[in-house]
């Protein structure tokens, strides 16, 4: 799929009309190298959020192409391990939902 994804498909151009974002969980179960986090050292990174995305897309590089459609859902969480050696991600996509309207 992959290999689909990133040789075969052509440029994209999205144009966002509208996005949302809500609170799923204040206080998402997150761990540490020492174990769970207690309650009272949850911050506002300690939380998961559902974003909400609509807009247009454009597939390939004419600008007379037609447009589509298309609404994104994630679901982000805290990044509870950050890998070493490299920038911190502080969020995680625990699900992802792309609907393109055709």
């Amino acid at each position: 799929m992959q290999e689909i994804f990133t040789n075969q498909m052509p440029n994209a151009k999205y144009e966002v009309q509208s996005f949302d974002c809500q609170i799923i969980n204040r206080a998402y179960p997150s761990t540490t190298p020492n174990g769970p986090k207690p309650p009272s050292e949850m911050g506002i990174k300690d939380m998961s959020l559902l974003v909400l995305v609509s807009g247009h897309v454009r597939y390939g590089d004419g600008s007379d192409l037609p447009q589509r459609g298309f609404s994104e859902t994630f679901v982000l969480i805290p990044n509870p391990t950050p890998e070493k050696g490299k920038r911190r991600k502080e969020w995680l996509i625990q699900s992802q939902n792309f609907r393109l309207v055709v």
